[in-house]
């Protein structure tokens, strides 16, 4: 089978990394290499890092994309396989994967979605089909010559949406599997902050339009959709004041806006006393 190198992102991941790296260890086809890179952590995670055997690179603290184009800039490997420090991955996954890699495909994606396979850029545009980067696996030479991860820090969250997007518009190809790794989100997980988040889909929307030259309609209706879908979490997380500076940027029907207007003008404490009420309806 081609050689693979195995990419671990680490930051603060002294609590996690173990889990992680055993995973990589087991696998039925072992990684050519193990690079961890640690971005700026300040805890224990090198001291954990270093009771196995792999390569451990520390660098100063620059976001998930900048750390995973570190490790890629040193792979050996023909494909590169990533792993956040709090997943894990299944023993036959790298087999399965690779077993997939014939010369007309690019990357490897377990799939999440039961419309992902075959999708097209547009179709990838409207929905994030690539999956989580712990279940990808992609050829180091397309990774090159996509320039690898967008190190914009407004990207920070969904980085990986960005590359999977300037993958297909250059005309990649890929493949998916089942799920073959475990999704297990540390209490800071990025996806739990729905303001950055939605920050960071608008501005992966402009700079893709932006590369793919797309009509400024396209691009309009779809920062519409992702403020209509973040709005319930942001008044969730009572981010009331950006939730408030979305309304009328969203494209709401008559009935939407009013409500998630009265939502998003209440008092925090009102909106926390409503829900405790209805958990104990």
């Amino acid at each position: 089978m081609p050689t693979y190198t195995a990419i671990i992102t680490a930051y603060n991941a002294g609590k996690f990394i173990h889990h992680a790296i055993e995973s990589v260890l087991a696998q039925t086809v072992p990684a050519l290499e193990i690079i961890v890179v640690d971005d700026g952590s300040s805890d224990n995670t090198e001291e954990a890092v270093r009771k196995f055997p792999v390569t451990y690179m520390h660098r100063r603290n620059g976001g998930p994309a900048a750390a995973r184009n570190t490790g890629i800039s040193h792979a050996r490997g023909e494909w590169i396989a990533f792993l956040d420090h709090d997943d894990t991955w299944y023993p036959e996954k790298s087999e399965k994967q690779l077993s997939l890699a014939s010369a007309d495909v690019d990357a490897v994606f377990c799939k999440k979605s039961p419309n992902m396979d075959n999708a097209s850029f547009l179709d990838m545009l409207e929905h994030n089909y690539g999956g989580n980067p712990s279940g990808t696996m992609i050829r180091r030479s397309v990774l090159e010559s996509l320039h690898g991860f967008d190190e914009d820090r407004r990207l920070i969250g969904v980085d990986d949406y960005n590359l999977w997007l300037r993958f297909l518009l250059a005309g990649y190809h890929y493949v998916t599997t089942p799920q073959y790794y475990s999704f297990t989100p540390d209490t800071n997980h990025l996806g739990g902050n729905p303001e950055r988040m939605l920050i960071g889909c608008l501005v992966n929307v402009d700079k893709v339009g932006e590369l793919a030259g797309l009509d400024p309609g396209i691009i309009k209706r779809r920062k519409q959709k992702l403020r209509r879908i973040y709005l319930p979490d942001l008044i969730a997380a009572r981010k009331l004041r950006f939730a408030r500076a979305q309304l009328l940027k969203a494209g709401l029907t008559t009935r939407d806006f009013c409500r998630y207007t009265v939502a998003s003008f209440c008092p925090a404490w009102a909106l926390d006393l409503r829900r405790h009420i209805c958990s104990k309806a």
